[in-house]
């Protein structure tokens, strides 16, 4: 929120963050974090120009909704977009907490990076 809030102050559109987003039903919010949320934080940090990440857990009228947000040294690119998804691609998760729906993306920031909540 920082960033967003200094980039507006400046005259300047947001930089763009990554936006990951899965659904997944049948499995409570703590499953999910364990095997899911935990595993695909630890493989996006270690990406070239990362420099930070926010995610939430949380039970939605569909499931469990996990949200996550990567920023990128610069504002993130098309080629931060793919280093994301091949790590995505190479994610092993548990047979019981299956997806029903991912959607990532290039966006502006939609979490604010000090209280985790999403933006109004």
């Amino acid at each position: 929120m920082l960033a967003t809030m200094e980039m507006a102050v400046a005259g300047q559109p947001p930089a763009l963050v990554v936006l990951v987003q899965y659904v997944v039903s049948g499995s409570p919010a703590g499953r999910v974090e364990e095997t899911l949320t935990s595993p695909l934080e630890r493989t996006l940090v270690t990406l070239p120009r990362a420099v930070n990440m926010v995610s939430v857990t949380s039970d939605s009228a569909g499931g469990v909704t996990v949200d996550l947000e990567m920023q990128f040294d610069g504002g993130a690119t098309s080629q931060d977009l793919a280093a994301v998804l091949g790590r995505m691609a190479q994610l092993e998760i548990g047979k019981d907490v299956g997806p029903t729906a991912i959607s990532v993306h290039l966006g502006p920031t939609r979490i604010d990076s000090n209280t985790g909540l999403p933006l109004r």
